[in-house]
């Protein structure tokens, strides 16, 4: 599944117009020699070259032979200015020099690490960022990084654990997110990845790890539909990109579009002549052409959400619609009555299934959400809003109290479709989510809505 490795973070100084301070950047309050505020002020407007003449003077004016008491910290602007232009060598050697002065310094340390990081000298990277945590425990950015490193390691449990302290403490940390997502993919915890990654693009729509990263991880679920649109965005970024293509070709062969299937196909087998699986598919996608296309929509995805999602696989399995199956509303009926014999006789206080269908691909197939809700009535415990970054809460939560959608509300499903469509029809988000999770008690549900905002 990991075919889209995560980026190694490279500092973020400064950006557009404005000023974007790194996270490494001294505290304001430190305890800094008043000579060197100006240059320090000037780097965090964003003048870089009026800074770094700035830092230059300040270590250069100082009587031969001696260091002026902010030395380290001159040392370490230049070593960010230096690596803000690509000169990694030049940083290396600033963020050294401060570590002369000052060995037990965490922004340096950080920042060397990072660097032996991007070089692959992990070892290396993990004694500066390491002696680094021991020293500023706090820093999402040291801890992030750490993680990155016991990822490259191997070192799955301790990464997790170091990446979600640092999302603890900064729950928006993109390159955070993106690593943890990652490591749950790689322990084959997929329904968890995937929410990490939708996090992710709610913060950042256009990150193309994330995109690349889910749309793998729904079309293994045969979630065709959403991994279809995921896919398309990565192949604006990467024509060339072989899984995508293979993917999309598969994707449409399974609606019957045979035409696009097979062009898709034919892209991918260019780029890999001895794929197997692509010839399979290329010849049975020649072989349905010949047959004409499908009578009827066919179904693109059946998704699960609710509070059952341990028993995903079985409950699927009862629905029994799958990708490709012709769809009708009849079949569809049956198949909730058939996750409604699944549960009988269980003491699970009652079943609740509700089912919404959407057109896709110009109406050539239905996508199918099923929503399962066990244990009778459940009432909602914690409703978390992710990804309202230019939206205030006050445009949402109004809409979602108008629906019954608080805490401490019954959880009803059509009064939450409701509300997310009405939030969709405000033209301020591109796409409006919801996941479901069992509450702390029984009985209780934990609402968690995804927003990507228009931008």
């Amino acid at each position: 599944m990991q075919r889209t490795v995560i980026a190694i973070l490279v500092l973020i100084l400064v950006g557009g117009a404005g000023a974007q301070v790194s996270e490494l950047e001294l505290d304001p309050d430190d305890a800094v020699d008043e000579e060197l505020r100006p240059a320090i002020t000037a780097y965090r407007e964003g003048r870089l070259d009026e800074a770094e003449a700035l830092f230059v003077d300040y270590l250069y004016e100082a009587p031969e032979g001696e260091d002026p008491p902010s030395a380290p910290e001159a040392y370490f602007y230049l070593g960010l200015i230096d690596e803000h232009h690509g000169k990694l060598d030049q940083a290396e050697t600033f963020y050294e020099a401060a570590l002369d002065l000052r060995e037990d310094y965490p922004e340096a340390l950080t920042a060397l690490g990072v660097l032996m990081s991007i070089r692959g000298d992990y070892d290396g990277a993990r004694r500066k960022l390491e002696r680094s945590l021991e020293l500023n425990p706090s820093s999402p950015i040291t801890l992030a990084n750490l993680g990155h490193v016991y990822l490259e390691q191997e070192e799955y449990g301790p990464a997790e654990s170091k990446l979600r302290l640092a999302l603890e403490l900064r729950p928006d940390y993109v390159f955070a997110r993106l690593g943890l997502g990652f490591i749950l993919m790689t322990r084959e915890r997929y329904e968890q990845a995937v929410e990490e990654f939708r996090y992710v693009l709610a913060l950042e729509p256009d990150n193309f790890e994330a995109h690349a990263n889910l749309a793998d991880l729904l079309a293994q679920r045969r979630d065709y539909g959403d991994a279809y649109e995921h896919y398309r965005f990565v192949l604006d970024e990467a024509p060339d990109d072989f899984v995508a293509l293979q993917n999309l070709g598969n994707i449409y062969a399974i609606i019957g579009v045979y035409d696009e299937a097979e062009d898709y196909l034919e892209d991918a087998e260019e780029l890999r002549p001895d794929s197997e699986r692509v010839q399979l598919l290329l010849d049975y996608v020649r072989r349905k052409m010949a047959e004409g296309p499908p009578p009827g929509p066919v179904v693109s995805q059946v998704t699960l959400d609710g509070n059952a999602g341990d028993e995903r696989e079985p409950i699927l399995e009862a629905f029994g619609l799958r990708p490709g199956d012709r769809y009708s509303e009849t079949a569809v009926n049956l198949g909730v009555e058939r996750i409604r014999e699944y549960f009988a006789g269980r003491p699970i206080g009652g079943v609740d299934v509700n089912v919404r269908t959407t057109k896709q691909f110009d109406e050539l197939a239905v996508a199918v959400e099923l929503e399962v809700v066990t244990g009778g009535a459940s009432t909602i415990s914690v409703i978390e809003l992710r990804g309202l970054v230019d939206t205030p809460t006050g445009v949402v939560e109004p809409i979602l109290e108008a629906h019954g959608i608080y805490v401490g509300a019954e959880y009803d499903t059509s009064e939450l479709f409701a509300a997310i469509r009405e939030l969709y029809d405000t033209e301020l988000f591109n796409s409006v989510s919801r996941n479901l999770r069992p509450g702390a008690e029984t009985g209780q549900i934990e609402l968690i809505i995804l927003f990507e905002e228009v931008r």
